[in-house]
């Protein structure tokens, strides 16, 4: 059975001087990042709690942090509208740019690696590249506060969230609008897509959570929390979410029926969550400036849902063919799939209709039916 546990640590460390509005992990889930009123990026170790480096971003509230796929670099928003790329290794900076008249609410980088997104204060969804920073695609619907986005798995679509209570669907490539969904009467300050794509969790300053089957875009179930909503997170096995609210509350639901599974109190007051990419943690930016986790224990008896890598490479020419002039040999589709328990990449030469497990760790894992493509 799984639980949540507050994680305490022996040691007192220094937090921001003021409130931590973001969090985000390295996406093998080493470090943590946090992003906070004192205009600092500060970086911890998930294991132990400990800070590891304090970077100083501007003189300016930092409102959102992410990380590059590759760990490389750090992104950047402050109360400011500006969005900044950072060397992780020298912390220096390497782009920055105006991207919204009010602050950035929050930063997403899509599964490419490359293409990033921000939503913004002024009402504003952008989509950028990294290798073309100041190429930007404004994305305009919003009637409120855009307060966060995130990708599709297979990042085709980005889905952005805002104050006017809807939540809405864009397609990457082209820029419109795949689904309006009006999902709450109180402003959207949390949502969550289940691993595969096909189910949503929101969450409003009301404390309502909805959970949406995407494809009929209609309400499953409905319960509430205590205060405001902070936090919402699908587990891997899109069977079970971690809600957080502003108070310190954190719940864990069963679904679809929405069943409350563990509740736990954090003590603390929070703002900026995140989920590490095991599933396993989840990292709680407080009001007070520290950093608080809070593990997810138990196994998964479901597999967890992995969002496979499509590519096409050039076979080796063997030596008969290189003897005798053959050309070159049509490519081969391979499919990559990386174990979110262990990290360790499988390359498949077709897509595994049933569940298999990984060849390190054992742990069972489900395809996902969304396919993200690469050169």
């Amino acid at each position: 059975m799984r639980a949540l546990q507050p994680q305490t640590f022996d040691s007192v460390v220094e937090g921001h001087d003021g409130e931590v509005f973001s969090a985000a992990y390295l996406p093998d889930g080493t470090l943590v990042a946090t992003a906070g009123w004192d205009g600092c990026l500060r970086l911890w170790d998930p294991a132990s709690g400990m800070p590891l480096l304090k970077h100083r971003a501007g003189n300016k509230p930092l409102s959102a942090c992410a990380i590059s796929r590759d760990g490389k670099r750090y992104l950047t928003g402050s109360m400011e509208g500006i969005l900044a790329v950072w060397d992780a290794a020298t912390q220096t900076p390497l782009q920055t740019a105006v991207a919204h008249t009010r602050p950035v609410a929050a930063i997403a980088v899509a599964p490419d690696g490359q293409t990033i997104a921000t939503a913004g204060w002024d009402r504003v969804v952008q989509l950028r590249r990294l290798d073309q920073f100041l190429d930007v695609r404004p994305l305009h619907g919003h009637r409120d506060l855009a307060t966060g986005c995130t990708f599709f798995p297979d990042g085709r679509e980005l889905l952005s969230w805002s104050a006017d209570g809807t939540v809405r669907g864009w397609d990457v490539a082209s820029g419109g609008e795949t689904f309006l969904l009006k999902a709450h009467d109180d402003r959207v300050t949390a949502a969550s897509l289940s691993p595969d794509g096909a189910q949503l969790l929101t969450g409003s300053r009301d404390g309502k959570v909805k959970l949406w089957d995407l494809a009929e875009q209609r309400g499953l179930v409905e319960l509430e929390l205590p205060t405001e909503v902070r936090g919402l997170f699908f587990l891997l096995d899109g069977q079970a979410a971690v809600a957080i609210d502003a108070a310190g509350t954190a719940l864990l639901l069963t679904l679809p029926d929405g069943a409350v599974e563990c509740e736990v109190e954090v003590g603390h007051k929070v703002l900026g969550c995140a989920l590490a990419p095991s599933g396993q943690q989840v990292a709680l930016g407080g009001e007070d400036g520290y950093l608080y986790l809070l593990a997810v224990t138990g196994e998964y008896t479901a597999p967890l849902f992995v969002t496979p890598t499509r590519s096409e490479k050039q076979p080796p020419v063997g030596l008969f063919a290189r003897l005798f002039g053959g050309g070159k040999m049509a490519p081969v589709e391979t499919f990559a799939v990386t174990c979110p328990t262990c990290r360790t990449t499988s390359e498949l030469k077709a897509l595994p209709e049933k569940p298999f497990h990984c060849g390190r760790c054992r742990q069972a894992i489900r395809v996902n039916a969304r396919v993200l493509e690469v050169g």
